[in-house]
């Protein structure tokens, strides 16, 4: 049985809350444009709460075991672990400015949701039933990191400008 299919359940939710991120680009759209930090922050938020729309879609693939859909969440888990990872180490503007604490604190931040996604699917798909909930508590992180982010590019961005 593929124990990940009730996950699309959730695609309706995560496809909501992404939109937190653009409601807020659309209220600070220059600010956020103008300055690469910004710009870094709301490409991580966006990407950190659209995860799991398309790990749900995935779930969605008729399977009769959570082989085939585990190993493929896997593998997008580890391409949105990379894609995070680029957009934070990048040095753009003041964040050449930041330590090495600051840097490592928004890297290891940023790969919560996807370390635990992976670690979940490699779980399911290798038959541990422990998975769902490793890749639940990484859903859990990922919607407080997009929240968070989105709070901040609502509000912080306004913030910095006086």
């Amino acid at each position: 049985m593929n124990v990940l299919a009730p996950w699309a359940n959730y695609s309706g939710a995560a496809g909501a809350l992404t939109g937190l991120i653009f409601v807020a680009l659309s209220f600070n759209f220059d600010q956020v444009m103008a300055d690469e930090v910004w710009l870094g922050r709301a490409a991580t938020g966006l990407i950190i709460l659209a995860q799991p729309i398309v790990y749900a879609l995935v779930c969605l693939w008729p399977s009769r075991t959570a082989s085939a859909p585990g190993w493929t969440v896997a593998g997008l888990a580890v391409i949105a672990a990379a894609i995070v990872v680029r957009i934070v180490v990048r040095r753009p503007g003041r964040v050449a400015d930041s330590t090495a604490a600051e840097q490592a604190s928004r890297l290891v931040t940023t790969l919560i949701e996807p370390a635990a996604t992976f670690t979940g699917a490699v779980l399911v798909a290798t038959g541990h039933a422990a998975g769902i909930f490793v890749q639940a508590s990484g859903a859990l992180a990922g919607l407080v990191i997009g929240l968070v982010t989105a709070w901040i590019l609502l509000v912080e961005v306004r913030r910095t400008r006086s």
